[in-house]
């Protein structure tokens, strides 16, 4: 029994100093500021200096406003993103959220939180999250976007707040165009009731056509909110 809780922790001990990304080693005092990531992969992950989206961080050629932004006013204020859903930002998220690498989410918050922060202009915002049906949360065993904002609410150090509730299930989204995303979308959520701080910053893991983060602003704004902004690791281009 001891050898074998003795060889147990050990393989915990070592696992905890390495980085969450490439797996190499890494000292005490590294791992503990880089939130698990060695400086090598820190700098990988960094955001890319890019024109987006002033609205929703499509990639685009110059700065402003996308076509379909134009076309069909959101309802949230902000998009801000780490990068597009590719290499290496994919695959950090294909481990987190379907091999139930739940650790990641340490990480890929600490880069958020670095690349948003900056941007905050209130102290008076709470963070919420996407929900999940609790089918599909029950059968992953955690929600993705929950974990990721229960860490940048310690970073601003305020509560999270559990806003909303998905009652239906419904089809994979991720196989609807945008119109047949935001028609099925209409009725799944519901805003719980209490009070509402005037501004809220939405958490989800990828954001692709917005459709649901529109649904659940267009909630908030309905309710009274000022701002509302999204905040995902990654966007999935067109």
């Amino acid at each position: 029994m001891l050898p074998s809780l003795r060889l147990s922790l050990n393989h915990h001990l070592q696992t905890a100093l390495r980085c969450s990304v490439c797996h190499q080693p890494m000292d005490e005092a590294s791992a503990q500021l880089l939130a698990g990531i060695c400086y090598s992969c820190l700098k990988l992950l960094e955001p890319e200096i890019q024109a987006r989206c002033e609205c929703c961080a499509i990639p685009m050629g110059t700065a402003g406003i996308c076509g379909e932004c134009q076309r069909h006013p959101r309802h949230f204020d902000k998009v801000r993103v780490l990068g597009d859903y590719q290499w290496p930002l994919d695959t950090l998220i294909k481990r987190f959220k379907y091999s139930g690498q739940q650790h990641l989410a340490r990480p890929l918050a600490h880069l958020l939180w670095q690349h948003c922060a900056q941007y905050l202009s209130s102290e008076h915002v709470e963070f919420t999250f996407v929900p999940q049906h609790w089918w599909k949360q029950w059968r992953r065993g955690f929600n993705q976007s929950e974990l990721l904002a229960r860490e940048l609410s310690r970073y601003h150090k305020r509560p999270l707040r559990s806003l909303f509730r998905r009652h239906r299930l419904g089809k994979a989204q991720v196989k609807l165009s945008a119109r047949a995303r935001r028609r099925a979308l209409g009725s799944s959520f519901r805003l719980l009731k209490g009070d509402l701080p005037e501004f809220v910053i939405l958490i989800d893991d990828v954001v692709t056509t917005c459709s649901t983060a529109d649904v659940l602003a267009q909630q908030l704004k309905q309710a009274g909110l000022q701002r509302v902004e999204v905040w995902a690791i990654a966007r999935t281009p067109k």
